[in-house]
């Protein structure tokens, strides 16, 4: 019993997790990865918008699916907007 009280003490000083602002499988590490995704996509001008956000959607999902319940699913979602991203970007070359 004393191992349970103990720690249901020791999780009453837990801070909870900012979900919102701040959600566990996006603050891993020493940066957010908001934080990379900004830096990452200032050196790229001339990328379009369109682009731009597949990029930055194929980055989140790389980015957190370690972190998750179902790793495969983000790893899947990243697929799928990357193979959208680059049936895209050959088209635009026909």
């Amino acid at each position: 019993m004393e191992g349970i009280s103990k720690m249901k003490q020791e999780d009453a000083f837990e801070l909870p997790e900012d979900i919102v602002n701040h959600p566990k499988h996006y603050t891993s590490g020493s940066i957010e990865c908001l934080e990379a995704m900004e830096s990452m996509m200032e050196d790229a001008p001339n990328v379009d918008s369109f682009s731009n956000y597949h990029w930055g959607i194929i980055f989140k999902y790389i980015w957190r699916w370690p972190h998750k319940e179902d790793p495969l699913n983000d790893l899947k979602k990243a697929e799928f907007y990357l193979k959208n991203l680059i049936n895209r970007l050959e088209n635009e070359k026909k």
